[in-house]
């Protein structure tokens, strides 16, 4: 994070007037705001309408009950593959960004450990729990067994390429991607029209095997022998503890939501919350380029930063949902088609955790940069436990509206609990400091 913004005329010209005003309206630097947030954008861009395009194509070729089934199996897929990896990924981000390259080969070897456990974990439930589950179910959670090692390990890739600043490569390696899952998955879908479990497989598969190669190609960014940051694996286990909730929000109510009102609700849930989470995936994308900087410059400069720009980062977010919530309605129908019109005013609402979701990225990094894990599994436990008792206690009298309601109350929650933490850690820091 730095405070200075070239005044320098020819480096300011090569980049467009609305990049320079915005740089300077943020407090950010114009070059390195146009360089990382042009890829990162680009990249956020190509995801985001790839994943709608998907789910856009599946809700043509497939019944609202296949695509609840696809939904709920990429939930539970996900969990699995997160609780593998959680807490270590933010650790190797950090890591990386501050040249201890040595640890990489640490977390991947802890990483296939958690991955083993993870599938077998998925292989005995799907046995065992078969008499009792939906039918597909079991199979399903057979293939996301064999699928986990592309999620967990290889996919690390873009970590390495976020640590090193390969903002470019990273994009294209998604544009990669996204190609050919836009290629594939809609052949398969309409080749298998009754089966969630074959588009699941061809989904996740060809990401798999794709992150296998691009894992291969970042390492060369690795440097051989590097040191190994001090405590990686005691931060690690303190951030899994903490992101096991974020794991809960961002799963639990699709889980919830099929399991008490169905999987044909949680395809018109999932519709609702599909625009939302992809404009707050874009959001996200200067605290994204900024976090290796965070961690170099530390906290105070963040926090400086922050204070001097909080009504601007307001306002943008804002400016940016306004629009969103006025064109949802027709998103939702030219996407989505007719069927899910239902889906309409719980979008709208869900907009509302997008400026939201940006302020508690940027908290719980400031955490993070600070190495006050404790007070981040704190403040992170503290907002998961009211997630879920929202969740439990909205979802059953509200449906739909209840787990939107309780996404908003989960947020809000978060963002006050870790600028909190972050305040009072950094006074208390300053205090030792002058004392």
């Amino acid at each position: 994070m730095t405070e200075t913004v070239s005044t320098d005329p020819q480096k300011v010209s090569r980049h467009s007037l609305p990049v320079s005003t915005l740089g300077r309206w943020l407090g950010l630097d114009p070059g390195y705001l146009v360089s990382s947030t042009f890829w990162t954008s680009s990249e956020k861009v190509i995801r985001i309408t790839g994943e709608l395009a998907i789910i856009a194509l599946l809700t043509r070729l497939t019944t609202s009950a296949i695509l609840g089934q696809y939904v709920l199996l990429m939930s539970v897929y996900t969990v699995a593959a997160t609780l593998s990896t959680t807490g270590l990924n933010a650790v190797l981000l950090r890591a990386l960004a501050q040249g201890h390259d040595g640890t990489l080969r640490l977390i991947i070897q802890l990483t296939w450990r958690w991955t083993i456990i993870a599938a077998l974990v998925l292989t005995g439930s799907s046995i065992i729990l078969r008499p009792l589950l939906p039918a597909f179910i079991g199979p399903g959670l057979l293939v996301a067994a064999l699928l986990l090692p592309g999620q967990t390990i290889y996919r690390k890739w873009e970590i390495i390429a976020q640590a090193k600043e390969r903002f470019r490569l990273r994009t294209t390696y998604h544009a990669i991607t996204m190609a050919l899952l836009l290629i594939v998955v809609p052949v398969v879908a309409a080749g298998s029209r009754n089966s969630a479990i074959t588009i699941f497989a061809a989904n996740f598969g060809i990401q798999g095997a794709l992150s296998y190669f691009f894992y291969l190609n970042m390492h060369r960014l690795i440097t051989p022998r590097a040191t190994i940051h001090a405590g990686w694996k005691k931060s690690g286990y303190r951030l899994f503890l903490a992101d096991l909730f974020s794991i809960a929000y961002a799963h639990l109510d699709k889980i919830l939501v099929a399991s008490w009102l169905g999987v044909e609700t949680l395809a018109i849930y999932a519709i609702a919350t599909k625009l939302g989470e992809g404009i707050k995936l874009f959001s996200g994308n200067v605290v994204s380029a900024y976090i290796p900087r965070i961690y170099r410059h530390g906290i105070s400069s963040a926090l400086k930063w922050l204070r001097a720009r909080r009504f601007s980062l307001l306002f943008g977010s804002i400016a940016m949902m306004t629009p969103l919530w006025l064109l949802t309605p027709w998103l939702i129908q030219i996407l989505f088609g007719d069927q899910y019109t239902a889906s309409i005013t719980y979008a709208q609402w869900y907009t509302l955790v997008v400026p939201l979701h940006l302020f508690a990225s940027l908290g719980g990094q400031l955490l993070i940069c600070a190495r006050q894990e404790l007070a981040y599994v704190y403040a992170t436990t503290a907002a998961g436990i009211a997630n879920i008792l929202l969740y439990a206690l909205l979802i059953p009298i509200w449906g739909i509206a209840g787990a939107v309601a309780g996404s908003i109350g989960y947020y809000s929650i978060a963002v006050a609990l870790y600028y909190t933490a972050t305040v009072r850690k950094h006074h208390k820091v300053q205090s030792l400091g002058t004392a």
